[in-house]
């Protein structure tokens, strides 16, 4: 049996996607992160990391963004 638990973006690896279950981030960021179409229910998928892990690009969609460490921390998903 396989059981689906949260975890933070950051803990994903090149590759794999996950669905958004949480942003955990103050009001200003969220909004932000919003406004590029992350949000709760979208399925993200990890493109690239830097070497030192910070900045990270996603895909969302079509769409592609590089988010900082900090960031990818305060956003929680699920497989």
């Amino acid at each position: 049996m396989i059981i689906n638990c949260n975890m933070r973006l950051s803990e994903l690896k090149i590759g794999e996607s996950a669905v958004v279950t949480a942003i955990k981030l103050k009001k200003k960021d969220r909004e932000r992160l919003f406004s590029f179409g992350i949000r709760e229910g979208v399925l993200i998928t990890v493109v690239r990391k830097s070497l030192f892990g910070s900045p990270t690009l996603v895909k969302i969609s079509d769409f592609f963004v590089a988010l900082q460490e900090k960031t990818l921390f305060g956003i929680e998903v699920r497989k």
